[in-house]
């Protein structure tokens, strides 16, 4: 999707984007270590709107 980012701890991560659902689905490739990570998430549109949100999620034993 070429309007849509998605980054775990700073790297692109290769994503699916259902439009009908209006959902991102991934399928991490590694496995996450344990403790914080930070997730961002960039959205475009074709007449200039943006959103960017982030957030912080934690892998735990």
């Amino acid at each position: 999707e070429n309007n849509i980012s998605l980054t775990i701890d700073n790297i692109p991560t290769i994503f699916e984007y259902n439009s009908y659902r209006k959902e991102i689905i991934l399928e991490l490739q590694n496995n996450l270590s344990l403790g914080e990570h930070h997730l961002s998430l960039n959205v475009n549109d074709n007449v200039g709107n943006s959103l960017n949100k982030n957030g912080i999620f934690y892998i735990i034993p």
